[in-house]
């Protein structure tokens, strides 16, 4: 049997689905990855920013 589980990435939470179901498929939930990516993008955008101001 298959079992998929989308979520948080961070490594307490993948640890405890690879303890309890080991053969799961995980997956990064889209909210929490977007939300890295936006925050990516601020970090790149605001130190692009201070390069040309400078």
């Amino acid at each position: 049997m298959l079992v998929e589980v989308s979520i948080d990435l961070w490594s307490p939470y993948k640890s405890l689905v690879e303890d309890l179901t080991p053969n799961a498929k995980i997956t990064a939930d889209s909210f929490h990855v977007m939300k890295q990516v936006n925050y990516e993008l601020d970090r790149m955008r605001k130190t692009e920013k201070k390069a040309v101001m400078s």
